[in-house]
């Protein structure tokens, strides 16, 4: 067994190879993601983690790559092609056979010889730097303040934690956001949101290997925990219950209004109506057969919706919290009964807006994780330490990232308004309970 891992470690021995000098990335994307022809599970770090020191794996320790070992290139694709190392031995079959042409071993190669460089990009001997867009938005301004003042007076192995903000905007293209991030290095993004108007910016720093920890926007749930982390439901916990709370107002039909152009979500309506079989289902407001029945409108879909929504709802709707305001702003659904899924709850009657909560709570998540990674901290190792994080906060859901490792929590709250009873209630938990 120690003869096949140490063969094993020869993954990463090396050729010594000129390369070009912008090949680093296309040795990144192959450490990170993959031979582009090879399927995902191909990528590097998948098993010696994201800073090839090695992890254990399924109850096997994977070694640390050695980017010392080979110095000729064709022994080294050889292994890699035929899992033969230089001394004739045979690796085991763990180690997946790999078909790289010379130029992307070359890149690889590059790529692992400045790995560590990367992994502590943004960490210094005296601070420890996040990535933020500044924006002139109040509620934006209240997550940053709640969030540093978590940060100030505190220094963890003689570290300040310190926000470097940038100034990008919707004309920023991807080449300006790299330089600036490079001339500027942080270890890892929080809090960006697609309200910021940066849309070259989530792929930039998954390109980059950058680390986005808790957007201000829900995630989808299906995303790589490797490379982002939320704090709050996403929006695959948010249209389930908005699907079960619809079959529990019982009306016999349901019309579902969801962004059927996003793959994920369909699935996610789709396997959770057949759950709830004895309900009919529609998935558009034409044909209605009964006003009175139930509509559930998710996140997002109330756009252009407006002017049918408004003659066709009178009975029960049950919708995303983010569509609430504008429901009520516009008079819609005013003799409905609503429910409305809060994917951010409050947990107690002190009024603090959602920016604010979130703020305080993601600057208590990172120090605890920040404490945790410890002095030799990488951005594999914070990512790691906020994979085991729990913590519990008087106006935030608790988060277990042991349970919930994309987003510590699948916790949502019940919003209801009664016009009949002129009455709002609201609830905390987890639905259906």
């Amino acid at each position: 067994m120690r003869r096949t891992l140490a063969a094993f470690a020869v993954l990463a021995g090396l050729l010594v190879q000129t390369a070009k000098a912008d090949d680093i990335d296309i040795g990144r994307d192959i450490f990170r993601f993959g031979n582009p022809a090879i399927a995902r599970e191909s990528a590097c770090r998948n098993c010696h983690g994201g800073d090839g020191k090695g992890q254990f794996l399924e109850g096997t320790l994977v070694p640390p790559i050695d980017s010392g070992q080979y110095s000729d290139s064709r022994r080294f694709l050889q292994l890699l092609a035929t899992g033969i190392s230089s001394d004739g031995s045979t690796i085991s079959r763990l180690m997946p056979r790999y078909s790289l042409s010379l130029d992307q071993a070359a890149s690889l190669q590059k790529y692992l010889t400045q790995i560590n460089a990367e992994e502590t990009r943004g960490i210094f001997s005296d601070r420890i730097v996040f990535g933020y867009v500044s924006l002139s938005v109040q509620e934006n301004d209240a997550f940053l303040d709640a969030l540093q003042s978590k940060f100030s007076q505190l220094t963890l192995y003689g570290r300040r934690i310190v926000v470097t903000k940038f100034a990008f905007d919707d004309t920023t293209g991807t080449k300006d956001i790299q330089a600036a991030i490079r001339e500027n290095p942080v270890v890892a993004w929080i809090g960006d949101s697609a309200l910021d108007g940066v849309g070259e910016l989530p792929a930039t720093l998954k390109r980059l290997g950058i680390p986005r920890l808790f957007p201000r926007d829900p995630l989808l749930g299906n995303e790589n925990a490797d490379e982002i982390r939320g704090a709050f439901a996403t929006q695959t916990d948010q249209l389930r219950v908005i699907i079960d709370q619809a079959a529990i107002a019982k009306s016999g039909h349901v019309t579902l209004l969801y962004d059927h152009g996003n793959a994920h979500l369909a699935q996610v309506a789709k396997s959770q109506m057949k759950k709830h079989a004895a309900i009919k289902w529609s998935e558009s407001l034409s044909g209605r057969p009964d006003t009175n029945a139930t509509i559930a409108l998710s996140a997002g879909a109330l756009a252009g919706l407006e002017k049918s929504l408004g003659n066709a709802c009178s009975g029960t709707l049950i919708t995303a919290a983010e569509n609430l305001g504008d429901i009520l702003q516009t008079g819609l659904c005013q003799n409905a009964s609503i429910t409305a899924v809060d994917i951010r709850p409050h947990r107690n009657n002190k009024v603090k807006t959602d920016a604010s909560r979130y703020g305080a709570i993601i600057g208590l998540s990172l120090t605890n994780a920040l404490a945790k990674a410890g002095r030799n901290l990488t951005r594999t190792t914070l990512m790691r330490a906020l994979s085991g994080l729990q913590l519990k906060s008087p106006d935030w859901p608790i988060l277990d990232y042991g349970k919930y490792r994309l987003n510590g929590t699948s916790e949502v709250g019940l919003i209801r308004l009664s016009p009949s009873e002129n009455r709002v209630t609201m609830e905390a938990g987890i639905f259906p309970k």
